[in-house]
Protein backbone atom coordinates (compact mmCIF):
# COMPACT_ATOMS: atom_id res chain seq x y z
CA UNK A 1 0.00 0.00 0.00
CA UNK A 2 0.90 3.50 0.15
CA UNK A 3 3.01 4.73 2.39
CA UNK A 4 1.35 6.82 5.24
CA UNK A 5 2.72 10.23 7.45
CA UNK A 6 2.01 10.10 11.42
CA UNK A 7 3.86 12.95 12.18
CA UNK A 8 6.30 15.87 11.25
CA UNK A 9 8.84 17.45 13.30
CA UNK A 10 11.55 20.16 12.51
CA UNK A 11 14.38 17.90 13.89
CA UNK A 12 14.87 14.25 12.91
CA UNK A 13 16.61 13.19 16.23
CA UNK A 14 13.16 11.95 18.15
CA UNK A 15 12.28 10.03 14.80
CA UNK A 16 15.83 8.55 14.68
CA UNK A 17 15.62 7.43 18.41
CA UNK A 18 14.01 3.70 17.47
CA UNK A 19 10.43 4.50 16.98
CA UNK A 20 8.49 1.33 17.58
CA UNK A 21 5.59 -0.47 15.71
CA UNK A 22 4.00 -3.57 17.50
CA UNK A 23 0.89 -5.60 16.76
CA UNK A 24 -2.38 -6.31 18.77
CA UNK A 25 -4.92 -8.22 17.44
CA UNK A 26 -6.28 -7.04 14.43
CA UNK A 27 -4.32 -3.24 15.75
CA UNK A 28 -1.05 -1.50 15.58
CA UNK A 29 0.17 1.21 17.68
CA UNK A 30 3.56 3.05 16.31
CA UNK A 31 5.52 4.54 19.71
CA UNK A 32 7.68 7.14 19.48
CA UNK A 33 9.17 10.30 20.65
CA UNK A 34 7.78 13.21 18.78
CA UNK A 35 10.35 15.87 20.28
CA UNK A 36 8.45 16.86 22.70
CA UNK A 37 7.10 13.74 24.77
CA UNK A 38 6.64 9.82 24.34
CA UNK A 39 3.66 9.02 22.44
CA UNK A 40 1.72 6.20 20.67
CA UNK A 41 -1.10 6.26 18.15
CA UNK A 42 -3.33 3.20 16.91
CA UNK A 43 -4.72 2.33 13.40
CA UNK A 44 -7.54 -0.28 13.07
CA UNK A 45 -7.56 -0.36 9.54
CA UNK A 46 -3.92 -1.71 8.51
CA UNK A 47 -2.61 1.47 8.99
CA UNK A 48 -4.13 3.62 6.70
CA UNK A 49 -5.16 5.84 9.23
CA UNK A 50 -4.03 6.76 12.38
CA UNK A 51 -5.45 7.86 15.94
CA UNK A 52 -4.57 10.65 17.78
CA UNK A 53 -0.97 10.90 19.52
CA UNK A 54 -1.66 9.92 23.29
CA UNK A 55 0.86 10.61 25.80
CA UNK A 56 2.94 7.94 27.37
CA UNK A 57 5.46 9.87 29.52
CA UNK A 58 6.38 14.14 29.13
CA UNK A 59 9.65 15.15 28.01
CA UNK A 60 12.05 14.83 25.38
CA UNK A 61 14.46 12.74 27.21
CA UNK A 62 11.75 9.84 27.08
CA UNK A 63 12.77 7.67 24.03
CA UNK A 64 13.68 4.51 22.55
CA UNK A 65 10.60 2.83 23.20
CA UNK A 66 9.80 -0.88 23.16
CA UNK A 67 6.98 -2.66 23.46
CA UNK A 68 4.83 -6.63 23.63
CA UNK A 69 1.58 -7.49 23.35
CA UNK A 70 0.32 -10.21 26.01
CA UNK A 71 -2.45 -11.40 24.22
CA UNK A 72 -3.03 -13.94 27.39
CA UNK A 73 -3.67 -10.76 30.10
CA UNK A 74 -4.76 -8.55 27.61
CA UNK A 75 -2.03 -5.61 28.13
CA UNK A 76 0.65 -3.56 25.70
CA UNK A 77 3.84 -3.43 28.10
CA UNK A 78 5.89 -0.50 27.05
CA UNK A 79 9.41 0.43 28.39
CA UNK A 80 11.33 3.28 27.51
CA UNK A 81 14.73 5.29 28.47
CA UNK A 82 16.41 8.34 27.39
CA UNK A 83 19.02 9.19 24.80
CA UNK A 84 22.90 8.71 24.54
CA UNK A 85 23.21 9.27 28.07
CA UNK A 86 24.94 7.21 30.38
CA UNK A 87 22.56 8.31 33.54
CA UNK A 88 19.08 7.59 31.83
CA UNK A 89 16.78 5.25 33.71
CA UNK A 90 15.00 2.24 32.56
CA UNK A 91 10.99 2.82 32.86
CA UNK A 92 7.57 1.19 32.36
CA UNK A 93 3.88 1.88 31.52
CA UNK A 94 1.10 -0.89 29.99
CA UNK A 95 -2.35 -0.62 28.73
CA UNK A 96 -4.50 -2.98 30.43
CA UNK A 97 -8.04 -2.14 29.24
CA UNK A 98 -9.32 -2.10 25.69
CA UNK A 99 -5.74 -2.96 23.83
CA UNK A 100 -6.66 -4.91 21.06
CA UNK A 101 -10.17 -2.92 19.97
CA UNK A 102 -12.28 0.06 21.59
CA UNK A 103 -10.73 3.09 22.89
CA UNK A 104 -7.55 2.03 24.62
CA UNK A 105 -7.00 2.51 28.38
CA UNK A 106 -5.69 4.67 30.69
CA UNK A 107 -1.78 3.67 31.14
CA UNK A 108 -0.57 2.02 34.26
CA UNK A 109 1.14 3.90 36.93
CA UNK A 110 4.72 4.66 35.59
CA UNK A 111 7.76 2.68 36.93
CA UNK A 112 11.15 2.74 37.53
CA UNK A 113 12.90 -0.36 36.96
CA UNK A 114 16.06 0.97 37.18
CA UNK A 115 17.00 4.42 38.35
CA UNK A 116 20.25 5.38 36.76
CA UNK A 117 22.17 8.00 37.31
CA UNK A 118 25.78 9.76 36.75
CA UNK A 119 27.44 6.79 34.74
CA UNK A 120 24.78 4.11 35.60
CA UNK A 121 22.14 4.98 32.61
CA UNK A 122 20.13 1.84 30.26
CA UNK A 123 20.49 2.40 27.37
CA UNK A 124 18.24 0.71 24.30
CA UNK A 125 15.71 -1.84 25.95
CA UNK A 126 14.44 -4.65 24.06
CA UNK A 127 11.31 -6.50 25.25
CA UNK A 128 10.22 -9.93 24.59
CA UNK A 129 7.24 -11.89 26.58
CA UNK A 130 7.97 -15.30 27.08
CA UNK A 131 4.51 -17.10 27.13
CA UNK A 132 5.02 -20.46 28.61
CA UNK A 133 2.61 -22.76 30.01
CA UNK A 134 4.61 -22.48 33.46
CA UNK A 135 6.12 -19.09 35.15
CA UNK A 136 5.41 -16.98 31.48
CA UNK A 137 7.68 -13.72 32.27
CA UNK A 138 8.49 -10.41 30.89
CA UNK A 139 12.38 -9.62 29.90
CA UNK A 140 14.05 -6.54 29.10
CA UNK A 141 17.32 -6.50 27.74
CA UNK A 142 19.56 -3.57 27.65
CA UNK A 143 22.99 -1.98 27.86
CA UNK A 144 23.73 -0.49 31.29
CA UNK A 145 26.17 1.46 32.29
CA UNK A 146 28.41 0.48 35.75
CA UNK A 147 30.64 3.16 35.64
CA UNK A 148 32.65 5.64 33.74
CA UNK A 149 33.30 4.09 30.11
CA UNK A 150 31.97 0.53 31.52
CA UNK A 151 29.34 -1.60 29.78
CA UNK A 152 27.28 -4.66 30.11
CA UNK A 153 24.77 -6.09 28.71
CA UNK A 154 21.94 -6.75 31.54
CA UNK A 155 18.34 -8.59 31.62
CA UNK A 156 15.20 -7.83 34.07
CA UNK A 157 12.50 -9.80 33.93
CA UNK A 158 8.91 -10.00 36.08
CA UNK A 159 6.09 -12.86 36.06
CA UNK A 160 3.83 -11.59 33.36
CA UNK A 161 0.29 -9.94 34.24
CA UNK A 162 -0.19 -7.00 36.26
CA UNK A 163 2.93 -8.14 38.56
CA UNK A 164 4.67 -6.27 36.26
CA UNK A 165 3.18 -2.90 37.13
CA UNK A 166 5.44 -3.02 40.42
CA UNK A 167 9.10 -1.76 39.91
CA UNK A 168 9.83 -3.66 42.79
CA UNK A 169 9.08 -6.80 41.71
CA UNK A 170 11.47 -6.69 38.57
CA UNK A 171 14.65 -8.42 39.02
CA UNK A 172 18.01 -8.94 37.55
CA UNK A 173 19.24 -12.03 39.67
CA UNK A 174 21.88 -13.99 37.37
CA UNK A 175 21.23 -11.79 34.64
CA UNK A 176 23.55 -8.53 35.45
CA UNK A 177 27.11 -8.23 33.36
CA UNK A 178 25.67 -11.20 30.87
CA UNK A 179 28.20 -11.25 28.41
CA UNK A 180 30.92 -8.74 30.80
CA UNK A 181 30.63 -6.07 27.61
CA UNK A 182 33.75 -3.89 27.27
CA UNK A 183 33.85 -0.10 26.80
CA UNK A 184 33.84 -0.45 23.15
CA UNK A 185 30.09 -1.92 22.93
CA UNK A 186 28.84 1.73 24.03
CA UNK A 187 25.24 2.04 22.44
CA UNK A 188 25.28 -0.92 20.54
CA UNK A 189 22.19 -2.62 22.06
CA UNK A 190 21.49 -6.25 22.57
CA UNK A 191 18.25 -8.09 21.20
CA UNK A 192 16.37 -11.31 22.72
CA UNK A 193 13.91 -14.01 21.56
CA UNK A 194 11.47 -16.54 23.12
CA UNK A 195 11.43 -19.87 20.89
CA UNK A 196 10.96 -23.34 21.63
CA UNK A 197 13.57 -26.44 20.35
CA UNK A 198 12.02 -30.41 20.46
CA UNK A 199 9.09 -28.61 22.29
CA UNK A 200 11.60 -26.83 24.77
CA UNK A 201 10.96 -23.10 25.85
CA UNK A 202 13.91 -21.46 25.02
CA UNK A 203 14.89 -17.44 25.43
CA UNK A 204 18.26 -16.18 23.29
CA UNK A 205 20.16 -13.15 24.76
CA UNK A 206 22.03 -11.88 21.77
CA UNK A 207 25.14 -8.99 21.28
CA UNK A 208 27.88 -7.79 20.22
CA UNK A 209 31.35 -8.73 21.47
CA UNK A 210 34.22 -6.74 21.46
CA UNK A 211 35.07 -4.83 17.94
CA UNK A 212 37.01 -7.22 15.46
CA UNK A 213 35.89 -10.22 17.74
CA UNK A 214 32.50 -12.64 18.00
CA UNK A 215 29.10 -12.22 18.56
CA UNK A 216 27.84 -13.28 21.80
CA UNK A 217 24.94 -15.38 22.92
CA UNK A 218 23.10 -17.15 25.82
CA UNK A 219 20.09 -19.28 25.59
CA UNK A 220 18.62 -20.85 28.46
CA UNK A 221 14.83 -22.11 29.94
CA UNK A 222 12.83 -19.14 30.51
CA UNK A 223 9.97 -20.57 32.97
CA UNK A 224 12.95 -22.66 35.01
CA UNK A 225 12.04 -21.58 38.76
CA UNK A 226 15.04 -19.59 39.03
CA UNK A 227 16.33 -18.45 35.60
CA UNK A 228 19.94 -19.02 34.92
CA UNK A 229 21.82 -18.00 31.48
CA UNK A 230 23.34 -20.59 29.61
CA UNK A 231 27.01 -20.84 28.70
CA UNK A 232 28.10 -18.47 26.54
CA UNK A 233 28.46 -19.13 22.79
CA UNK A 234 30.51 -16.82 20.41
CA UNK A 235 29.54 -16.92 16.43
CA UNK A 236 30.39 -14.88 13.13
CA UNK A 237 32.37 -12.05 13.52
CA UNK A 238 31.70 -8.45 15.44
CA UNK A 239 31.82 -5.82 13.41
CA UNK A 240 34.60 -3.78 13.38
CA UNK A 241 32.16 -0.10 12.77
CA UNK A 242 29.02 0.19 14.43
CA UNK A 243 28.49 3.88 14.19
CA UNK A 244 28.19 3.85 18.02
CA UNK A 245 27.13 7.14 18.59
CA UNK A 246 24.15 6.64 15.85
CA UNK A 247 20.93 6.77 17.51
CA UNK A 248 19.13 2.84 17.62
CA UNK A 249 20.39 -0.59 17.90
CA UNK A 250 21.84 -2.82 15.10
CA UNK A 251 20.83 -5.80 15.83
CA UNK A 252 17.44 -7.94 15.66
CA UNK A 253 16.48 -11.16 16.92
CA UNK A 254 13.03 -13.02 16.28
CA UNK A 255 12.14 -17.02 17.54
CA UNK A 256 9.82 -19.69 15.83
CA UNK A 257 9.46 -23.01 16.19
CA UNK A 258 12.63 -25.15 16.38
CA UNK A 259 15.02 -21.87 15.32
CA UNK A 260 16.01 -18.70 16.17
CA UNK A 261 16.85 -16.17 13.52
CA UNK A 262 18.95 -13.10 14.21
CA UNK A 263 20.94 -9.82 12.24
CA UNK A 264 23.15 -7.24 12.88
CA UNK A 265 24.41 -4.53 11.30
CA UNK A 266 28.47 -3.67 10.20
CA UNK A 267 28.52 -0.12 9.37
CA UNK A 268 32.62 -0.51 7.98
CA UNK A 269 32.23 0.62 3.72
CA UNK A 270 28.99 0.77 2.25
CA UNK A 271 27.20 -1.43 5.25
CA UNK A 272 26.64 -4.69 5.47
CA UNK A 273 23.77 -6.67 6.98
CA UNK A 274 24.35 -10.91 8.43
CA UNK A 275 22.27 -12.71 9.68
CA UNK A 276 22.35 -16.26 11.15
CA UNK A 277 20.16 -18.99 12.77
CA UNK A 278 20.15 -21.39 15.55
CA UNK A 279 18.13 -24.84 16.21
CA UNK A 280 19.79 -25.54 19.41
CA UNK A 281 20.51 -22.35 20.90
CA UNK A 282 24.45 -22.98 20.62
CA UNK A 283 25.44 -23.45 17.18
CA UNK A 284 24.93 -20.58 14.44
CA UNK A 285 24.93 -20.49 11.15
CA UNK A 286 25.50 -18.23 8.81
CA UNK A 287 22.02 -17.95 6.58
CA UNK A 288 23.14 -18.85 2.46
CA UNK A 289 23.27 -15.38 0.79
CA UNK A 290 22.86 -14.39 4.55
CA UNK A 291 25.38 -10.96 3.88
CA UNK A 292 23.94 -8.24 2.24
CA UNK A 293 24.58 -4.73 1.48
CA UNK A 294 22.35 -2.32 3.95
CA UNK A 295 21.95 -0.73 7.02
CA UNK A 296 19.46 -0.63 9.98
CA UNK A 297 17.11 -4.16 9.71
CA UNK A 298 14.42 -5.17 11.98
CA UNK A 299 12.78 -8.34 11.84
CA UNK A 300 9.19 -10.02 12.23
CA UNK A 301 7.37 -13.17 12.08
CA UNK A 302 4.19 -13.91 10.74
CA UNK A 303 1.02 -16.59 11.59
CA UNK A 304 2.90 -18.76 8.97
CA UNK A 305 6.13 -18.99 10.72
CA UNK A 306 8.06 -17.48 8.03
CA UNK A 307 10.71 -14.80 9.44
CA UNK A 308 10.52 -11.69 7.23
CA UNK A 309 13.28 -8.64 7.00
CA UNK A 310 12.98 -5.73 6.37
CA UNK A 311 16.11 -2.87 6.04
CA UNK A 312 18.03 -0.30 4.31
CA UNK A 313 19.64 -1.15 0.49
CA UNK A 314 23.22 1.32 1.64
CA UNK A 315 24.09 3.04 4.77
CA UNK A 316 24.05 5.80 5.97
CA UNK A 317 23.72 8.09 9.04
CA UNK A 318 20.41 7.74 10.84
CA UNK A 319 20.01 11.16 11.55
CA UNK A 320 20.60 12.53 8.17
CA UNK A 321 20.00 10.09 5.03
CA UNK A 322 17.45 7.60 4.25
CA UNK A 323 17.92 4.82 1.92
CA UNK A 324 15.72 3.00 -0.92
CA UNK A 325 14.00 -0.32 1.62
CA UNK A 326 13.91 -3.97 0.85
CA UNK A 327 12.14 -7.09 2.39
CA UNK A 328 13.02 -10.50 2.40
CA UNK A 329 12.05 -13.82 3.38
CA UNK A 330 13.22 -16.64 5.86
CA UNK A 331 11.65 -19.72 5.45
CA UNK A 332 12.02 -23.33 6.85
CA UNK A 333 14.11 -24.42 8.16
CA UNK A 334 15.56 -20.71 8.20
CA UNK A 335 19.02 -21.16 6.64
CA UNK A 336 18.86 -19.27 3.20
CA UNK A 337 18.00 -15.66 2.99
CA UNK A 338 15.07 -15.10 0.33
CA UNK A 339 15.56 -12.46 -2.41
CA UNK A 340 15.17 -8.51 -1.88
CA UNK A 341 11.58 -7.25 -2.79
CA UNK A 342 11.40 -3.73 -3.20
CA UNK A 343 9.71 -2.28 0.45
CA UNK A 344 7.32 1.21 0.31
CA UNK A 345 7.53 4.23 -2.25
CA UNK A 346 9.53 6.27 0.06
CA UNK A 347 13.18 5.72 1.52
CA UNK A 348 13.62 5.42 4.82
CA UNK A 349 16.22 5.20 7.98
CA UNK A 350 15.64 3.85 10.45
CA UNK A 351 13.16 0.71 10.46
CA UNK A 352 10.89 -0.75 12.77
CA UNK A 353 8.94 -4.27 12.06
CA UNK A 354 6.08 -5.45 13.90
CA UNK A 355 7.55 -8.33 15.19
CA UNK A 356 4.42 -10.25 15.63
CA UNK A 357 2.83 -10.27 11.86
CA UNK A 358 -0.23 -11.71 11.66
CA UNK A 359 -1.42 -14.03 8.20
CA UNK A 360 -1.44 -10.82 5.93
CA UNK A 361 0.73 -7.52 6.68
CA UNK A 362 4.40 -7.24 6.42
CA UNK A 363 3.90 -3.55 8.61
CA UNK A 364 6.97 -1.27 9.16
CA UNK A 365 7.13 2.02 10.49
CA UNK A 366 10.12 4.59 9.19
CA UNK A 367 11.65 7.46 8.98
CA UNK A 368 11.18 8.75 5.64
CA UNK A 369 12.76 12.22 5.05
CA UNK A 370 16.15 13.76 4.96
CA UNK A 371 15.15 17.71 5.74
CA UNK A 372 12.84 19.55 7.99
CA UNK A 373 9.76 18.78 8.11
CA UNK A 374 11.27 15.48 8.80
CA UNK A 375 8.39 12.99 8.84
CA UNK A 376 7.32 9.40 10.30
CA UNK A 377 5.82 7.09 7.71
CA UNK A 378 4.25 3.58 8.18
CA UNK A 379 3.70 1.41 5.26
CA UNK A 380 3.54 -2.37 4.69
CA UNK A 381 3.31 -5.19 2.02
CA UNK A 382 0.80 -8.28 1.48
CA UNK A 383 2.26 -11.54 2.61
CA UNK A 384 0.33 -15.06 1.86
CA UNK A 385 -1.74 -16.14 4.52
CA UNK A 386 -1.60 -19.80 5.38
CA UNK A 387 -2.77 -21.86 8.71
CA UNK A 388 -0.74 -21.19 11.70
CA UNK A 389 2.22 -22.93 12.82
CA UNK A 390 2.37 -24.38 16.07
CA UNK A 391 4.55 -23.59 18.87
CA UNK A 392 4.61 -20.20 20.55
CA UNK A 393 5.52 -16.65 18.87
CA UNK A 394 8.21 -13.95 19.84
CA UNK A 395 6.14 -11.30 20.76
CA UNK A 396 8.60 -9.00 21.06
CA UNK A 397 8.96 -5.11 19.64
CA UNK A 398 12.94 -4.54 18.12
CA UNK A 399 12.98 -1.22 19.44
CA UNK A 400 14.38 -0.26 15.69
CA UNK A 401 17.21 -2.56 13.98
Amino acid sequence: MASVELQTVTSSTPFVHAPGLVRAGSRYYAIYADGTNLVYKYSDDNMATWSSSVTIATGSANNKPAAVYDATNGRLNICYAGGNSTSTSLRFRAITTNVASGVPGALTTEQTIDAGGTNLGVIYPYIVHSDTATNPRYWIVAFKVTAASTYETRAWFVAAGSAADTAANWSTTNFTNVFANSSSNTQRGAAAAFWTASGSPKLTIVSFGTSGVQMKSVTFDPSAATPTPGTITTFGTAPTSVDIFANGPMIAAAGVTDACVMCYTDTSGSGTVAFYSTSDGTTWTALTSGSVTGGRCSLGVSAAGDVYAVHTDTYGAIGTTAQTLSSRKIASPYTTLGAASAFSDTAGNPVSVAISLGSSLLACLYRGSTASPYTLRSDSVSIAAAAPAAGPRDLLLLGAG
